[in-house]
């Protein structure tokens, strides 16, 4: 299960990297990185040769934030499962919630950029998958001790 939670999670953060990398302008700091590991060449490439769709906007400025946030939960819990939940959860929360934050602060102007409730939605949607999933799970595991210590689950 582990492996699997840190193979969706590398597979989302491609995703992300590959929407960025195809449909955001090249201005950007990432690509300045980009430049600086020499990737530039292989980045115009692909940009070049990729089939560019008529894609949505939010699949372009806000889907690659979820789909990273969402990469980091599934690592996060890969890396830490054997970890109490509750320092789990704190772990796996904590980039999400810095993007929740980071949009929320850009209403006030706290922070440099545009507020875009897209954005909110896409940091909050993994967090809040992960929270459900992560208490199902513990009250399913609950329910088995409960009925493995239950007398007449012993008869044989």
């Amino acid at each position: 299960m582990r492996c699997l939670a840190a193979f969706i999670g590398i597979f989302f953060l491609t995703i992300g990297g590959i929407i960025y990398m195809l449909y955001r302008t090249q201005s950007l700091l990432v690509f300045h990185l980009a430049d600086n590991l020499g990737l530039t060449t292989w980045i115009t490439h692909l940009r070049h040769d990729a089939p560019i769709l008529n894609v949505s906007g939010w699949v372009v400025y806000s889907l690659p934030g979820g789909l990273w946030a969402a990469a980091y939960i599934l690592i996060i819990e890969a890396i830490t499962h054997p970890w109490p939940q509750k320092k789990r959860m704190l772990w796996a929360s904590s980039i999400p919630m810095c993007g929740i934050i980071s949009e929320l602060l850009q209403v006030i102007d706290f922070l440099p950029g545009t507020f875009d409730i897209i954005d909110v939605i896409c940091y909050s949607v993994p967090l809040m998958l992960y929270i459900q999933l992560t208490s199902c799970l513990k009250q399913k595991d609950r329910c088995t001790q409960i009925i493995s210590s239950h007398p007449s689950s012993n008869i044989e």
